[in-house]
């Protein structure tokens, strides 16, 4: 028999070590997740190396935390409900003849469920109204497996015919929104990954690329890149264009022509990234489909700067709401880092979730090192005089503490276990700003936080600032064409910083 494990209070979780000195991870899965994960305990062999053996643990910690948070999650609470409802829908089927003839109702009572949904309600329709191969449905915590009935076929020459169109239109619905090959490694969502790695691109964008491609599989299915010809993708242009009431999981209005032209950037973009990556997609182009206009101009679309009165109006009102005094569900702590970060934004042109990831080493000798920046440009900057106090703010714990308050924080009924991103606090900003001055009387839809970063502009402006000095501030590299090669940044050079501070002393607010 092999030696057996001992257990030693100061492992770490989930880590035993043998008699012989090797070292094992065992950790039994939630009796309810057995199935769905296929095994009733993780049971893996590690190293005799202490150090080795710890890290090899976290991982396997770490990894099977996320499986388990995923299959908890109320996406899949909310898909395995969805799940039970088409198998249901599937057993009354079941029980009837000539399911077939309900081909029409079907294919239209499944175009309001969500993808999954519809994927699954018609490929099961299909194993039980038309006896085609045995379909399987998988769900979170849940395999279900629908033989295929024996169906006899009309000998009635009308419902022959009926029998066959129907199946046909069943079939072509099918070949829409499912691949042939659910393994393909060349499906739009399998890819939209890959171009995400490839890219480096930040978790907020990626999401984004994906949010944006899972409507597309959504309206079209999740096929290989050959499949979206230009039929399917103008159809895609002309069903974002007219919006959908009805959609799953949430219905969205007609969408502006500017934003027409964001859901097909990432599309085209992988196309041109599949065609030099993989050589049997080389002669792949994207199809011709022509975008709709927008007739609107840059200066048409951007936030609004605060006026000079705006301004003081909404450091009154957030000073208030988020004072000692506040009446506000925020924490203090929560209050004193979105006032802080109110004024930084001010006097820093950053965004929001970038002046969340500053720490107290980002800040020193007078100066602000930004390292995470949505173009991965780092840059560094003045500390403007009016934010004089905020090395102290930072040293004390400052964003950093704010961030890791959120392990503490409850979710859903249970403790959130781990810190708030720096995305999602900057959107509690966001929606705590909009709502305090709105309660201040400033209401208009191109006066919102963002604004903070026009205001500064303008005021840079009023002063006769340069643009260098501007583009050095905020962050922009555009508008400097090749000089970009031969020009130090205005952060790295003395001269450069002594006209920044310079500018951004001299505003003043209130």
């Amino acid at each position: 028999m092999p030696p057996k494990s001992t257990k030693n209070t100061d492992l770490p979780p989930y880590v035993t070590k043998t008699p012989a000195g090797a070292y094992k991870y065992q950790r039994r899965v939630p009796k309810h997740l057995q199935e769905a994960i296929g095994k009733r305990m993780w049971d893996y062999s590690l190293t005799s190396n202490p150090a080795n053996a710890y890290r090899m643990a976290e991982v396997f910690r770490v990894t099977h935390d996320r499986q388990i948070e995923g299959l908890e999650s109320p996406e899949a609470k909310a898909r395995e409900h969805e799940l039970w409802e088409v198998i249901d829908h599937a057993h009354k089927l079941d029980d009837m003849a000539e399911v077939w003839r309900k081909t029409p109702v079907e294919l239209k009572d499944a175009r309001s469920l969500s993808a999954s949904a519809e994927r699954d309600r018609l490929t099961s329709f299909a194993a039980i109204a038309f006896g085609m191969t045995m379909q399987t449905i998988v769900g979170p915590q849940t395999v279900v497996k629908f033989e295929p009935r024996d169906i006899i076929h009309p000998t009635d020459p009308t419902d022959s015919i009926m029998f066959t169109a129907y199946k046909s239109a069943l079939e072509a619905r099918l070949a829409q929104i499912v691949p042939a090959d659910s393994t393909d490694p060349m499906r739009l969502s399998v890819l939209i990954e890959a171009y995400s790695k490839a890219q480096a691109a930040r978790p907020t964008t990626a999401n984004g690329y994906r949010r944006k491609i899972d409507r597309l599989v959504r309206h079209s299915g999740d096929h290989g890149l050959e499949h979206y010809d230009e039929s399917i993708l103008r159809a895609y242009r002309d069903y974002l264009i007219a919006g959908d009431p009805t959609a799953k999981p949430k219905p969205f209005s007609p969408v502006k022509p500017a934003t027409v032209h964001q859901y097909f950037a990432p599309l085209k973009a992988m196309w041109k990234w599949a065609a030099d990556e993989y050589p049997e997609h080389k002669e792949l182009t994207f199809p011709r489909v022509r975008l709709p206009k927008d007739g609107d101009t840059v200066e048409d679309t951007r936030w609004q700067a605060f006026d000079d009165q705006q301004i003081k109006t909404v450091w009154r009102a957030l000073s208030a709401a988020w004072g000692d005094d506040g009446d506000t569900r925020l924490t203090p702590s929560r209050r004193r880092a979105f006032l802080m970060a109110v004024r930084v934004l001010l006097y820093t042109g950053m965004r929001p979730s970038e002046v969340f990831r500053l720490t107290a080493g980002d800040v020193k000798d007078g100066a602000i090192n930004i390292r995470y920046t949505k173009t991965k440009q780092a840059r560094r900057i003045p500390l403007a005089a009016a934010l004089s106090d905020f090395p102290d703010f930072l040293a004390a714990g400052g964003f950093a503490a704010e961030l890791e308050a959120g392990r503490n924080q409850l979710y859903g009924g249970k403790v959130r276990g781990k810190p708030t991103t720096p995305e999602s606090l900057a959107k509690t900003l966001r929606g705590n700003f909009a709502e305090v001055i709105h309660g201040a009387g400033i209401i208009h839809p191109k006066l919102v936080l963002y604004s903070l970063k026009d205001t500064l502009i303008d005021r840079l402006q009023r002063q006769g600032a340069s643009d260098d000095v501007m583009r050095g501030i905020i962050g922009h590299v555009g508008g400097q064409g090749k000089l970009r090669h031969y020009k130090t940044p205005f952060g790295q050079s003395p001269h450069g910083m002594a006209q920044m501070r310079a500018a951004l002393d001299a505003i003043e607010y209130w």
